[in-house]
């Protein structure tokens, strides 16, 4: 019972430790160009406390979380770059406030240049301290703006005397659009899943014509080097929620486009040089076997096989570009009932799976359509003709299934009071989480109710049971602790 009294003990510690904390998380940036900068090393040291430590990937982003009551120095280092650190003191921050606040701590590094003396090496780039009367960590605006300026300045003569270091235009247009793409983390970068929809649309097509011109070897080669791409690319961004995250989506659809024309290839082992309708050369086939025994039309389907390959039918070509529209429209359906829709849908899992499994089932259906009866028995038929309505079919029945439960509502509103049991700043700006019956839930509603939560408060949500017999929040008002002070 002993051992057991200091396991609890030594859980609730850690269970405090990770939830009540300030979340210090930014960017490191190439001084010189605004670049992100990878492989950066950032260090959080503190007395009392772990030292901890953080590679930056390929957007340069990093996060850490200090409790109250500590204060820690965070390092940044480079190779080919000064280093600089900061003073975080979080010593005076209140415990209701541990797990609202989240610190943005930007920083550059500058290669070695003249000018740079140890003093200023030797000073925080800034110090962060809790301001009682703003309600927030605060940094030392008057020491770090002129600490900035120097740096600026002897950046400025750097360049003057080095030309050739100055940052190409590329470089200049890549670190704007980095730029926008930081300023829109905060807000639900719906249109940067847009953008990986695209990405993956774009490397659809680029497959979809390389490999028609490829030998089956280089076929297969293309397809396993994108394969490997797209994992690498999920595993350097899904770790960390930086503003470049969508990538690891995009990474994602990637891998399921290479990874599926790479099956597909090794299943069927063709060359890659066949017609995309294959349901029509299918169909040849089935009609060359049917009149085996007709010498002089199994000759004439033969011929009108070979023209039917060597000229390529436009209305075969449109119906085989059908799925992929299906595939759009049932991602960006997906992504706009997302937030509207499946947020707020309790035990949204059943709803989800529901639509996944009727979406493989109609798949199923249009995949047997399109195979000749006699090749129905061949698995590997079957799942080439279905094709992308694998993937598109199944978005598509979940966003319809979020839409219609929602949309027809059943029975009376009811509103209860639900606590708040987390809040976090996640890939999609601040994440709220509530408890329901013993389940936690995550819960879209506007910003501004999201930025004045803590586990302290509660929300008060009003549900209706939807078309689908599953619940849904329809509106959200905020239960704020009288005792914590805004």
């Amino acid at each position: 019972m002993l051992r057991l009294r200091h396991f609890l003990f030594a859980f609730l510690l850690v269970y405090a430790s990770t939830c009540e904390a300030v979340e210090v998380a930014g960017f490191v940036r190439d001084g010189i160009t605004g670049l992100p900068l990878r492989g950066a090393i950032v260090t959080l040291e503190g007395a009392g406390t772990a030292s901890k430590q953080q590679v930056t990937r390929i957007d340069g982003f990093y996060s850490f979380d200090v409790r109250a009551g500590q204060r820690v120095v965070i390092r940044f280092a480079a190779d080919g770059r000064n280093g600089r650190y900061v003073v975080f003191d979080a010593m005076a921050v209140p415990r209701e406030w541990n797990d609202a606040l989240v610190n943005e701590l930007h920083i550059r590094l500058f290669p070695p240049m003249e000018g740079v003396d140890s003093a200023i090496l030797a000073a925080p780039a800034a110090s962060f301290a809790w301001n009682e009367e703003k309600e927030a960590v605060l940094w030392d605006t008057a020491g770090a703006d002129a600490l900035a300026e120097r740096w600026k300045a002897i950046a400025e003569d750097h360049l003057a005397r080095h030309p050739e270091d100055r940052p190409t235009t590329v470089e200049r247009c890549t670190a704007e659009v980095f730029d926008r793409i930081a300023e829109e983390r905060s807000h639900a970068n719906k249109w940067l899943v847009a953008a990986a929809f695209a990405l993956a649309w774009a490397l659809y097509v680029l497959l979809d014509r390389l490999v028609r011109k490829l030998a089956m070897r280089a076929r297969l080669a293309v397809l396993a080097a994108f394969l490997a791409g797209s994992i690498a690319l999920i595993i350097d961004l899904a770790s960390v929620a930086g503003p470049l995250r969508f990538l690891a989506f995009f990474g994602l659809l990637a891998a399921l486009v290479s990874g599926g024309r790479l099956a597909l290839g090794l299943l069927l082992g063709t060359d890659g040089r066949t017609d995309p309708d294959v349901g029509a050369e299918l169909h040849d086939m089935e009609v060359a076997m049917h009149e085996e025994d007709m010498q002089e039309e199994e000759e004439d389907v033969a011929t009108d096989a070979v023209d039917h390959a060597s000229r390529p039918d436009a209305r075969a070509r449109l119906h085989a570009w059908v799925p992929l529209g299906v595939a759009l429209l049932a991602g960006s359906a997906l992504v706009a009932e997302w937030s509207v829709g499946l947020e707020n849908t309790l035990r949204v899992w059943r709803l989800v799976g529901g639509g996944v499994l009727l979406g493989l089932a109609i798949a199923a259906l249009v995949a047997r359509g399109r195979t000749p009866a006699m090749l129905r028995t061949r698995p590997q038929v079957l799942f080439w003709n279905g094709g992308v309505w694998w993937f598109a079919l199944p978005l598509l029945c979940v966003a319809a299934a979020s839409f219609v439960n929602r949309s027809l509502p059943q029975g009376e509103e009811h509103c209860d009071v639900w606590p708040v049991v987390e809040v976090w700043d996640g890939r999609k700006g601040i994440q709220v989480r509530v408890e329901v019956d013993g389940e936690r839930e995550r819960l879209e509603m506007d910003r501004a109710i999201k930025e004045q939560l803590t586990t302290l408060d509660s929300l008060r949500c009003c549900h209706r049971r939807g078309a689908l017999g599953l619940d849904f929040v329809e509106r959200i008002e905020p239960v704020i602790a009288a005792s914590v002070p805004r």
